[in-house]
C-alpha cells in the first residue's frame, strides 16, 4: 500500500487524492497514524465500496471493464495468499534448514513470538501475520471458503502472468527503483504488565476456576490460556464474562435464580388469593353465625329442658335427645364459624413452644390409641408467640392426623429451628391426600370426613393464625401406595422474633 502510494505520488504529483480498497479493516488504522505522512488519503473495505456502489446504483453490468493502470504488478499479486509475500519475493521456505518461517492464525504467532524469545526458534527470516492472509479479511463482501478464495486469486495470477510482459515490468523497477519506499514506525508497546500472583488468583477464582484443572484453556476468550485471560482482566484489556465456560455457568445460575423468583412469585399469588377467599369467607361466616346463634340458642336450651322433663318417657326422650345432640352439633359449627370470622390481631408473648406442642396433643381425644412420638431437636424452646391461638393450630393438625391414621399407625411431631425461625412438623403414617385435594385443604368448609364428622374449617382457622404470626404453613401427602407409603407431613414454620424484642 505505502509503495503504490508513493510511487503514484511521484508519477501524478503530491496533491494526487489517495483512496486504498483493501479486505482488511487494520488498513483504515494504519492510514491515520502519524507515521503515514499523509501518502494514503483514506481507505474503503470492499463491503464499504459495494455499498458506495448500490447508494449511487452502479452496476457491474453498466460499466464498461477496464485494467488496471501501470506500473502494473507482478507475480506480487499472490500477495494476499498466505506465505504469497515469500512467493513474491522468490524466497523458499526451507523446512530442513528452518532458516525461514511463516507463522499465520491468532494463536500461532503469539506461539511464535513466544518460542523466539525463548531462544527455540534458530531463524533468519520471520513472517508473522496475526491473520489468515488478506483473503480472509473481514472486509470481503462475500462467504466463500478459504481455498476457495486461494484458489480464486491463483486463477486470477495465473492468467495475468499469461500475458505478462516482463520488459516493461523492468522498466518501471528501474524507473522508481531510487524512490524512497520507506516509512516511519512508532513503538506501542503492548506488553502486559507482570502482575502479582494473589491479583491473578483472584481473578480466576471469580470466574469459577478455583483449582488447576478449572483452567480448561479452551480458547474461547480469544487468549491461548486461562492466566492469559485473567492478566488481560487485571489490565482492563477483557472481561470475565469472555470465559466461555463461565459465562455458561452464570447463564445456569441466572436461569435458576429466574426459576426460583418465578416460584416464590407462584407461592405469593397462591396466597394472596388463599387470603382474599378467607377474608371473604369470613364475612360471610360472621354474618351466617351472628343470625343463626340466637334462634339456636333458643332451641338448644328449650331441647335441654324437655329432654330433663320428659327423661322417664321412653317414646320422647329418644326424639328429644337427638334434637338436643344436633342442636349441640349446630352450636359447635356456629362456635367454629366465629372462630374463623374472627380477626383477632395475635398476642405475642415469650412461651414454651415443647409445652404448648404437648399441651394440643393431649387437647385431642386418641381415642384409637395411636402412638404419637413428640421430639423436641430446640436448644432454645422459647419464642414469642399467641399460647392459645398456636394450640388451636397444633390440635387441629393433631386431630386430622389421628383421624387419618389406623390404630398401628404412629403420629411424629418434630420440633425444630434456629435463633430466628422454628421448623414444627406433624408426620402421620395415614390415608394421605389424594393430588387433586392438596390446593383446597385449607379452602373453608372443605372436608373429606363423612357428613356430621367434621365443618371444613379446622385447617382455615389454623392457617389463618399461622399467617397473623406472619408464618407459613405446608403439606406434603402421598395417598397412592404404589409410590411409598401413604400419609401426611404438615410443617409449620414461625419467626422465633427474639423475646427482648417484644412490646
Amino acid at each position: 500500500m505505502v509503495a503504490a502510494a508513493k510511487v503514484l505520488h511521484k508519477i501524478h504529483g503530491n496533491d494526487l487524492k489517495i483512496v486504498f480498497v483493501g479486505p482488511c479493516i487494520a488498513k483504515k488504522g494504519e492510514i491515520a497514524s502519524v507515521n503515514m505522512d499523509s501518502e494514503v488519503t483514506a481507505g474503503l473495505t470492499f463491503v464499504e465500496l459495494r455499498e458506495m456502489f448500490e447508494a449511487d446504483s452502479i452496476k457491474p453490468d453498466d460499466v464498461q471493464d477496464s485494467r488496471f493502470d501501470e506500473p502494473l504488478a507482478g507475480i506480487g499479486a499472490i500477495f494476499p495468499i498466505s506465505k504469497g509475500l515469500f512467493q513474491s519475493a522468490g524466497i523458499n521456505e526451507d523446512l530442513v534448514s528452518g532458516n525461514i518461517v511463516s507463522v499465520e492464525g491468532g494463536n500461532d504467532f503469539v506461539d511464535a513470538f513466544r518460542e523466539f524469545e525463548n531462544g527455540d526458534m534458530k531463524i533468519q527470516l520471520l513472517e508473522v501475520l496475526a491473520c489468515n492472509g488478506c483473503i480472509m479479511g473481514p472486509g470481503i463482501s462475500h462467504n466463500k471458503p478459504m481455498f476457495s478464495r486461494r484458489a480464486s486469486v491463483g486463477s486470477y495470477v495465473q492468467e495475468k502472468m499469461q500475458n505478462f510482459n516482463s520488459e516493461k515490468w523492468n522498466e518501471n523497477i528501474q524507473k522508481f527503483e531510487n524512490l524512497d519506499f520507506s516509512r516511519r514506525f512508532s513503538i506501542y508497546d503492548q506488553r502486559i504488565k507482570i502482575v502479582r500472583q494473589d491479583d491473578l488468583e483472584q481473578i480466576l477464582k471469580r470466574m469459577g476456576k478455583n483449582e488447576p484443572a478449572d483452567e480448561l484453556n479452551c480458547g474461547a476468550c480469544g487468549y491461548n490460556t486461562c492466566r492469559q485471560h485473567a492478566q488481560a482482566i487485571l489490565q482492563g484489556l477483557a472481561e470475565s464474562e469472555m470465559c466461555l465456560p463461565y459465562a455458561i455457568e452464570q447463564l445456569h445460575k441466572t436461569v435458576d435464580d429466574l426459576a426460583m423468583s418465578n416460584k416464590q412469585l407462584a407461592n405469593t399469588q397462591d396466597a394472596l388469593m388463599q387470603s382474599e377467599k378467607l377474608a371473604s369467607m369470613g364475612q360471610l361466616a360472621a354474618g351466617v353465625a351472628h343470625e343463626i346463634n340466637n334462634p339456636l340458642g333458643v332451641v338448644l336450651m328449650y331441647a335441654h329442658l324437655l329432654l330433663e322433663k320428659y327423661q322417664q318417657d321412653a317414646l320422647l326422650s329418644g326424639d328429644l335427645r337427638l334434637i338436643a345432640e344436633q342442636a349441640d352439633r349446630c352450636k359447635r359449627i356456629v362456635g367454629g364459624l366465629l372462630n374463623f370470622a374472627r380477626k383477632n390481631k395475635a398476642i405475642l408473648q415469650p412461651v414454651d413452644v415443647s409445652e404448648i406442642v404437648e399441651k394440643s396433643v393431649q387437647a385431642v381425644p386418641n381415642e384409637k390409641g395411636i402412638e404419637i412420638k413428640v421430639e423436641n431437636h430446640l436448644e432454645n424452646r422459647t419464642a414469642e408467640l399467641d399460647g392459645d391461638q398456636m394450640t388451636q393450630v397444633f390440635s387441629n393438625l393433631v386431630a386430622n392426623a389421628l383421624a387419618a391414621s389406623e390404630k398401628q399407625g404412629k403420629i411424629v411431631i418434630k420440633i425444630a429451628g434456629d435463633d430466628k425461625r422454628l421448623n414444627i412438623k406433624v408426620i402421620d403414617s395415614g390415608t394421605g391426600i389424594v393430588r387433586e385435594n392438596i390446593s383446597r385443604i385449607f379452602d373453608p368448609f372443605f372436608t373429606t370426613k363423612q357428613i356430621g364428622e367434621g365443618t371444613g374449617l379446622g385447617l382455615a382457622v389454623a392457617y389463618g393464625i399461622v399467617k397473623m404470626h406472619r408464618g407459613d404453613i405446608k403439606v406434603e401427602s402421598n395417598a397412592d401406595k404404589s409410590n411409598g407409603p401413604t400419609g401426611t407431613t404438615f410443617t409449620v414454620i414461625l419467626p422465633r422474633m427474639p423475646v427482648n424484642g417484644y412490646q
